[in-house]
């Protein structure tokens, strides 16, 4: 087996996309004629960062960006995150989608849609699990993951800590080793 953690989200049960890029994940209603542009954009913007070697602060961005050339009355449902600094989550939500994110103390912050555009928020770790979902969205099967790619789904869960065997001497050894939480598996 390879040095790094194994980084998968589960697919929930529901009929919009669910796409999944290193430690980057994204949920959105499946593309119609209208908003096909719209979601390609945002698989995109997902692909290139995850490429760049970006954290979620970077897709956050790079999404609203893309969010921000939709026209039309109701916004994509859409939701997305990454990790942030060494404990956080960086989030972003769209429309009727939603995130949820439970913190290692048993705090749970819920971060919904602006009917009217995006909300984003950098959620303060240490972060224990990450739930994004689209309106109708149902359970995860246990035994599907996603650790990289695009699939059907209504949202995804994973569950999140620090990353396994990462150094915690200087901000050299913090940078080579990656930065920030994983959903990780187990």
């Amino acid at each position: 087996m390879s040095g790094g953690p194994r980084v998968f989200v589960r697919p929930l049960a529901g009929d919009g996309l669910v796409a999944q890029e290193g430690e980057l994940s994204l949920v959105c209603a499946a593309p119609d004629a209208a908003t096909a542009a719209l979601v390609d954009g945002l698989l995109a913007a997902l692909e290139q960062v995850a490429a760049g070697g970006g954290d979620g602060p970077a897709l956050v961005r790079r999404a609203a960006r893309v969010l921000a050339a939709q026209h039309g009355n109701r916004p994509l449902a859409c939701a997305l995150a990454g990790p942030a600094g060494r404990a956080g989550f960086a989030v972003l939500v769209s429309g009727d989608a939603a995130a949820r994110v439970m913190l290692a103390d048993g705090r749970e912050v819920r971060i919904g849609g602006d009917p009217h555009g995006a909300a984003d928020r950098v959620v303060e770790g240490p972060v224990a699990s990450l739930e994004l979902t689209l309106p109708g969205a149902g359970r995860a099967e246990p035994r599907l993951r996603l650790g990289s790619g695009v699939t059907r789904g209504g949202g995804c869960a994973g569950r999140c800590g620090a990353r396994r065997g990462t150094p915690r001497r200087g901000p050299t050894s913090h940078r080579r080793a990656g930065r920030g939480p994983s959903c990780l598996s187990s």
